[in-house]
């Protein structure tokens, strides 16, 4: 019976939808812009070294435009009951995750704007996220 309920909404989507929209093959082609995107969306291995935060020159432009004291001020209560620089949330472990995707404030977009205009757009953009969650 569980198995049933399963198939039904696949088979009313087949329905609808046709075979050709569930053919892999029948999907539209990706631009060439939309394939360079997806390629820069590339992420490192593992877990980034200092070398690696000192070396990235996102990490470089991050460090720059939002320094240690603005990040604990944008985020005050970020790793509330655990003090300053304690538990997951602090200004090191952002760097981290900035050095681990290469291309996150380092891309000038398609119109070679500003990578630090870029950059300013991608962290606002992200850190109203945040707050959000």
């Amino acid at each position: 019976m569980f198995t049933g309920l399963l198939i039904i909404p696949a088979l009313l989507l087949y329905v609808a939808f046709g075979q050709d929209k569930c053919d892999p093959t029948k999907r539209p082609h990706l631009s060439p812009e939309a394939k360079g995107m997806l390629r820069r969306a590339v992420r490192l291995d593992g877990v980034p070294t200092e070398q690696d935060i000192t070396d990235a020159a996102n990490c470089q432009r991050v460090k720059r435009l939002v320094n240690e004291t603005a990040f604990s001020s944008l985020f005050p209560m970020a790793n509330m009951g655990k003090g300053m620089g304690q538990g997951p949330y602090t200004y090191h472990n952002f760097l981290k995750a900035v050095a681990k995707w290469p291309r996150f404030c380092d891309d000038a977009g398609p119109d070679n704007a500003d990578k630090d205009e870029v950059c300013l757009r991608e962290l606002t953009t992200m850190f109203a996220h945040f707050v959000q969650e």
